[in-house]
Formats: C-alpha cells, structure tokens, sequence
C-alpha cells in the first residue's frame, strides 16, 4: 500500500511557509539597512558645503527630523557653550542705569535641570526648524519671562532688559570648563529683548 499523504509523519507545505517568510525577512532587513544608509549619506550630503551642487534624490521631510539627529560621524563638536543671562537694571529710583549690562547667575535657578537639558532649553531648541523669525520671537519671550521674574524674584535690583547670550570656548579632555579663559572664549548674543 502506498503511502498517502495522510499517512504522512510530515506536515504538508510545511517548508513552504518558511522560506517565504525567510525570503521576506531577508527583503526587510536589507530594505532597512539601504534605508539607515541612505539616510545617513543624505545627511551628510546636507551638511556639506557643497550641498547646493550634491543633491541626492528622494529628499523625503520626515529624513530631516527623524535623521537630524547627529547621523553617524558626520559632525564632532570642537568647543564647549555656556548660556549667559545678562541684564540692563535700573538704578534704585526706577530710573535707567546706563548701557552698563550685568550677568545674572539665574541658570541653576530658573533651569533645575542637567547642563545638557538646561542648555537645550536656553536655546530654543524646539523653535529651530520654524524658522529664524520664530527662534527670534521665542527668544525675546523667554528673556521677557526670565525678566519678569527676576523683578518678581529681587524687586530691589529690578531689570529694564534682558538678553540670552552665548559663551564659547575650545573643548578639553580634562573637563567641561578647563579651557574656558577669558583670552580663549568669544561671545554671542542669541537675542535681546525688546525695549
């Protein structure tokens, strides 16, 4: 008597199935590793100086903020930042103190949080891809609000004006401020609020 398939010890179509699903396995992770590459060189691409001559096909929105992100070995940052708050007081009968800008130690403060994050939150991070006029406009509301409530904070030592700067300096292996001198940093303002 022959075997029938029924009989069988073996399931039908049983190798089947896998290397359908091998086959498409396959297909799916190296979709996603040309993708993770491509969108790696597309970065690159686009930061390079060159950018207006290289322009790599495809250039699909969402690369841009789900690649943002610092892709693999195409930037190493070379100087350290510390966001100074500076402000314009007045003198102690309300009146204007001159052009004579002081630096209030309020990031700690008004910031609880880690260097990093506090930084991030100075910057505006969150504003940079609407555009200047938007970080701009960002900017001179958080210095509004930081002035507001410093005024709050110390009614005695009230400010006119506040701007957000930025402090640089060259980034050293022994720490974050090793090389932070007064003839080695240079100094930027972000913004400052309107009057």
């Amino acid at each position: 008597m022959k075997d029938s398939i029924l009989n069988s010890k073996e399931e039908p179509n049983s190798k089947i199935p896998s290397k359908a699903f091998a086959s498409w396995k396959k297909l799916l992770i190296t979709l996603t590793i040309l993708g993770v590459v491509y969108s790696n060189l597309w970065i690159i691409a686009a930061r390079s100086p060159l950018s207006e001559a290289v322009k790599l096909p495809y250039q699909i929105p969402i690369l841009k903020d789900a690649f943002d992100i610092f892709s693999v070995f195409s930037y190493y940052e070379t100087i350290n930042r510390d966001f100074l708050i500076k402000g314009l007081p007045k003198n102690r009968y309300g009146q204007y103190d001159g052009e004579t800008w002081v630096t209030l130690d309020v990031n700690d403060e008004y910031f609880p949080y880690s260097l990093g994050e506090q930084q991030m939150r100075l910057f505006l991070a969150k504003f940079l891809n609407l555009g200047d006029e938007a970080h701009l406009k960002a900017c001179k509301d958080l210095a509004a609000k930081i002035r507001n409530r410093h005024n709050k904070d110390v009614p005695i030592y009230q400010m006119r004006q506040i701007s957000i700067n930025i402090e640089t300096w060259p980034r050293s292996t022994k720490s974050y401020r090793e090389l932070k001198q007064r003839d080695s940093t240079s100094f930027q303002v972000l913004c400052m609020e309107d009057e």
